[in-house]
């Protein structure tokens, strides 16, 4: 009777937590995760401003790129970087293929290629290559190396530094908040025996699972970006790179082109014959043999006229 009576109590209680929760534990989550968001930059901030930060940071200001994300590491920052660099030679196809055996040796991998090759056989386009970001100035270098000339090379850095610091704090505030929202529904459908309550936690947890996936799938492509650097390489022929050839006489084009000269000068007249046939000659029937008879009426009568000598005449007898 006494555990009865302490099993209810403990009912009583695990609902009314259960509302408590339900009312105020959005607001509570997101003031949570804010509140160590902003330790975790504050916490950051001070680590860059101990120790050999402020040197490191100076030496990476300081213009020298092959070393700046060796100092962005160093410091805990992570860093975005993404390149473009364009390729002119008088043989792209070849570059095209040392581009691809650079790439592998510095272990990274090509992720699109949109190349074309125009009338002439000359080949053009854009290639994305992923290689690791600390080789992306040496990968660089040695795609530069292999063309004839190469008039653009760009170098982009993101810093995400805060971003996934804040992220980070709101996954470990949502999954402790999980964990206890799942305690509670154990003891709600231990102590509850309506099904209300046991919804209204199972729809929060779901909530908040979903939320913890998106921020997962946030971490892990911010963590590829990051170890991962973009490159987008440019394959342009040079100026007059384009095989120049000779294809001398060809008396079998001469007489083709000939042919077909002739094939239209013959349709031109086949058509201007159908044209008058059909549209010109019917006019000029319908309108030309009413004005021919009349005209021969009137010559006929005009002869007439003129046969006939009218009486006292010069010419007449008397």
């Amino acid at each position: 009777m006494r555990s009865r009576t302490w099993t209810r109590a403990r009912g009583t209680t695990a609902a009314a937590l259960a509302g408590v929760l339900l009312v105020g534990c959005s607001g509570g989550a997101d003031e949570a995760a804010t509140e160590s968001a902003d330790s975790g930059v504050e916490y950051q901030v001070e680590e860059e401003s101990e120790g050999e930060a402020a040197p490191g940071a100076d030496t990476a200001g300081g213009g020298d790129t092959a070393s700046a994300l060796p100092v962005a590491a160093s410091l805990g920052r992570r860093v975005i970087r993404t390149a473009t660099i364009e390729l002119q030679d008088a043989d792209p196809g070849t570059v095209a293929d040392e581009v691809t055996r650079v790439v592998e040796r510095a272990g990274g991998f090509v992720a699109t290629a949109d190349l074309r090759r125009d009338d002439e056989g000359v080949l053009s386009g854009s290639v994305t290559l992923r290689v690791p970001s600390e080789r992306l100035d040496t990968t660089l270098d040695a795609l530069e190396a292999l063309a004839d000339n190469a008039p653009l090379r760009r170098v982009e850095e993101q810093d995400v530094t805060v971003e996934s610091a804040d992220l980070g704090a709101q996954l470990r505030n949502l999954e402790a908040f999980e964990t206890e929202l799942r305690g509670l529904l154990t003891e709600v459908e231990a102590a509850s025996p309506g099904a209300e309550d046991l919804l209204r936690v199972y729809e929060r947890i779901r909530e908040v699972r979903a939320e913890i996936d998106r921020i997962n799938g946030r971490l892990d492509l911010l963590d590829d970006q990051v170890s991962l650097a973009t490159i987008t390489v440019r394959l342009t022929p040079t100026i007059g790179a384009a095989p120049v050839t000779d294809p001398g006489w060809a008396p079998g084009e001469t007489v083709r082109a000939a042919l077909s000269a002739g094939a239209r000068a013959l349709t031109a007249v086949a058509d201007a014959a159908i044209w008058v046939s059909l549209a010109v000659l019917p006019v000029v029937l319908v309108l030309g043999v009413p004005v021919a008879a009349g005209w021969l009426v009137w010559r006929r009568r005009a002869r007439r006229e003129g046969s006939v000598a009218p009486v006292g005449s010069p010419g007449g007898g008397v």
